[in-house]
């Protein structure tokens, strides 16, 4: 069995709240190894009570293949289970006017990501976690036939998990949340609307106390405008998520529209801020923002997940990956130019203006 450990202080809470909770977890996609063997290091660091989908004979010659020990573990075959007939009577209602009948029910009921998706809504398990081996719409679409969103929420999202080793920003994290950030949306929805990104917003920051217990969540609303340096219809309408995502939530940190390094890095939100605003007096406008964006190429992608769903908020989608994220930094006297530039075309002005009334 491999060696797995917490990479930081972050995640090591998340194992401690793991172990602490033993939720029950149905893992349906028994099809690919790699499940088998993180069934088996999930129970081995005791992370919670796992549940296997899938004949028992078979997955435990698969696992004997793939070098896994499998036998403390729940498995359920889904084509012979004691609640079958429960569950398609439960889905039949549920799905009611788009299922014709019990039969076809039952027959939707084969596919392992909806019977695991059923035993979360009749409490039989706390999470399902999928994606090694299906689409990401493929996970979805049980989830939103029969879970549903959380109340009070009007779309399903998705986040990363991001961290970076050895990092300095965001600048008022404390040190040990360092290096660690949420990307979100960064699979769900393409294009929301503003209504939308602000609830991606409020859902991000419940997610970084609630599951990764940060003391503080600060969110920055990104766009490649800081403080109106840009005009775009694309940025009015991050600047309006910003106000309605602050009208509903005026208890947490959330500030936009931002460019990646004033999110990160407070001073030079501040003078980009200043740097658009400075004929309009001084104004000490202060990015505290936790960010989506990373300012180094070493990264370790941790999760992917997709939240709320009703009970299966607590639902992961482990993904094999490799995520790059690079920022280039805006240099400092790049504003000092423009600045210096704008003296420089109101003196040109003055000279000119004055040499006319001489020759005059």
């Amino acid at each position: 069995m491999a060696v797995v450990a917490p990479k930081n202080q972050i995640m090591e809470g998340v194992w401690a709240k793991a172990r602490q909770g033993q939720k029950r977890i149905v893992l349906p996609e028994t099809d690919d190894a790699r499940t088998l063997v993180a069934a088996e290091i999930i129970d081995k660091v005791d992370l919670g009570k796992v549940i296997l989908l899938g004949d028992k004979d078979e997955l435990n010659q698969k696992a004997k293949e793939a070098g896994a020990n499998i036998d403390n573990l729940e498995i359920i075959d889904p084509l012979k289970a004691d609640k079958l007939d429960e569950y398609t009577e439960k889905f039949f209602e549920l799905r009611k006017g788009k299922v014709a009948s019990l039969d076809d029910a039952k027959k939707a009921l084969e596919n392992f990501l909806y019977f695991g998706t059923m035993m979360v809504k009749l409490d039989d398990a706390d999470g399902m976690v999928a994606g090694a081996s299906n689409t990401t719409a493929d996970v979805l679409r049980p989830a939103f036939q029969i879970v549903k969103t959380a109340p009070g929420i009007s779309l399903v999202s998705a986040y990363f998990a991001m961290i970076v080793p050895d990092c300095q920003y965001p600048d008022l994290a404390p040190d040990e949340e360092k290096g660690f950030f949420l990307y979100a949306d960064s699979g769900g929805n393409p294009d929301p609307t503003a209504e939308e990104l602000a609830d991606i917003a409020i859902t991000t920051c419940e997610t970084i106390e609630n599951i990764f217990n940060a003391k503080k969540a600060y969110a920055a609303m990104l766009s490649y405008s800081t403080k109106g340096s840009a005009k775009h219809p694309r940025i009015d309408k991050v600047i309006e998520a910003t106000r309605i995502a602050n009208e509903k939530r005026p208890d947490l940190a959330i500030d936009g529209e931002l460019q990646g390094d004033s999110a990160l890095v407070e001073r030079v939100g501040k003078k980009k801020a200043l740097a658009v605003l400075w004929q309009e007096g001084p104004t000490a406008l202060s990015s505290r923002t936790w960010t989506a964006e990373i300012l180094t190429t070493n990264l370790h992608s941790t999760w992917v997940r997709l939240r709320p769903m009703g009970r299966c908020s607590r639902a992961w989608i482990n993904r094999s990956m490799t995520f790059l994220a690079v920022l280039r930094s805006k240099i400092l006297s790049m504003w000092l130019l423009s600045w210096l530039l704008r003296q420089w075309c109101l003196t040109a002005k003055e000279i000119k203006i004055k040499g006319r009334g001489k020759k005059i």
